[in-house]
């Protein structure tokens, strides 16, 4: 299936769960993620991303492509001794 790319944006990893910079608008029904340092991701209304206990997205591999939906927001931690960025890009029909 093919995707327009839409909004992208980066989430700086963090010993913390750090929130993306936006609710997922209308229209957006996946995202595709990448990382430049493996960190673990939750998606949800409100979500908390805790290491070991939610989605692993590991660095440089392929895209992960996840389901989303209005009003969802991504939430992201790092994984022990990893830092850089997930880049989160909105894909819409």
């Amino acid at each position: 299936m093919l995707f327009r790319l839409s909004t992208a944006y980066d989430i700086a990893l963090s010993s913390a769960s750090t929130l993306g910079p936006h609710l997922i608008p209308v229209g957006c029904r996946e995202v595709r993620l990448t990382a430049t340092g493996d960190c673990y991701v939750k998606i949800s209304t409100t979500p908390v991303a805790v290491a070991g206990a939610c989605t692993l997205v590991r660095a440089n591999q392929p895209p992960l492509i996840a389901i989303v939906t209005q009003g969802d927001q991504i939430a992201v931690i790092e994984a022990t001794g990893s830092s850089g960025v997930l880049n989160v890009t909105e894909l819409t029909k």
